[in-house]
């Protein structure tokens, strides 16, 4: 079987990484002047995407799953 190639866009990553460096969505979307909602949706797109979470909440706090920490140190 070969390789799947998916397609994301910069603003998807520019967001991924956001929510990892502000600890959280709602901080992420203050910082990128965007509605929490639409980040939620993005990253909920990104992963049916990549068929994996990239996120698990901890209370308030967006935590990377093992497959989130791989996709960070690309």
């Amino acid at each position: 079987m070969g390789r799947e190639t998916i397609r994301m866009d910069i603003r998807s990553l520019k967001y991924f990484t956001s929510i990892v460096n502000e600890g959280g969505y709602s901080e992420a979307a203050r910082k990128l002047y965007v509605s929490q909602p639409n980040l939620s949706k993005t990253v909920k797109n990104m992963e049916q995407k990549l068929d994996t979470k990239l996120f698990y909440m901890e209370g308030n706090r967006a935590k990377l799953t093992e497959a989130g920490k791989k996709m960070y140190t690309l």
